[in-house]
């Protein structure tokens, strides 16, 4: 069953939209949701100078846009259906947690769908930012505060696993790096700071503890894309799989959503700072 079958078979309703048709613009509230295309392909537009736009990206079946709502923010872009019509899903915390109660299968979906949507990100695409990221510049005032809330809501996760997964990386030392084909894992940083390094050793991020990362894969799944290092003190971690993410979820409602907003935030992250304006 797609992802489109199971929240239609969960209740939800699509929103059907013209050729060229705006979906929202630049400055509207988010409150409606995350957006998640499920026809046809929707083109985002930036707003530029003089009141001009600038295409930034065209989504596809699959792919998510819209991001601002999970961090309850305005719309930082405006968003057009392309040259026929599309179908869109609006997709709202409590829309999330209903489909949740409704249909088992639909977290096991959406967290494979949106994984799937992060590792499927061709690395030729993937460039050095060109700044150390930060939360408040590249989502508005605000954002940072959210993302504080989200990193919170993560540490429940500590709840529900043995200390068995923990880790210890001494400072300065790496976490993994380009070339360890091996780790595939994703990481919880309980304690400490990690900062994450492009391949020249540029820093590209600084991590406080509640981040989830390790999201973001070489090709074929193997290793990652970011070496990650701890920072000035001892950073105490987490380490987790596909498998116990989607089983912690089902435990949970409020950490499944917090999960969820991680993957697709990081998928906001390295589309709007990552890569060059493509089809993505």
């Amino acid at each position: 069953m797609s992802l489109a079958d199971i929240v239609k078979a969960a209740g939800a309703v699509a929103k059907r939209y013209a050729p060229r048709e705006e979906i929202f613009a630049h400055g509207t509230p988010s409150d409606d949701g995350v957006c998640l295309v499920l026809q046809g392909t929707v083109e985002v537009f930036h707003p530029g100078a003089s009141g001009t736009t600038r295409a930034i990206a065209v989504h596809s079946p699959g792919s998510y846009f819209g991001l601002s709502a999970l961090l309850g923010i305005p719309r930082f872009e405006t968003a057009k259906s392309a040259n026929a019509e599309c179908k869109v899903l609006f997709l709202r915390e409590e829309d999330f947690l209903r489909y949740l109660r409704e249909d088992k299968s639909f977290l096991s979906q959406i967290f494979r769908n949106t994984l799937q949507r992060l590792r499927t990100i061709p690395e030729h695409l993937i460039r050095k930012p060109d700044r150390v990221l930060q939360i408040d510049e590249m989502f508005g005032p605000g954002a940072a505060e959210k993302f504080a809330k989200i990193r919170q809501q993560n540490l429940v996760t500590l709840e529900y696993l043995n200390k068995m997964r923990n880790k210890y990386v001494s400072p300065g030392k790496k976490l993994f790096d380009r070339e360890n084909d091996v780790d595939t894992d994703v990481y919880l940083l309980v304690e400490g700071t990690i900062e994450q390094y492009w391949k020249d050793e540029a820093l590209v991020i600084a991590l406080e503890p509640g981040a989830m990362f390790g999201f973001l894969k070489s090709a074929d799944n193997q290793g990652h894309v970011l070496t990650a290092r701890a920072g000035s003190t001892t950073a105490k971690l987490i380490a987790l799989d596909d498998d116990i993410l989607t089983k912690i979820s089902h435990l949970d409602e409020r950490l499944a959503y917090s999960i969820f907003q991680n993957m697709v935030l990081t998928i906001a992250i390295v589309e709007s700072e990552m890569i060059h304006p493509t089809e993505i």
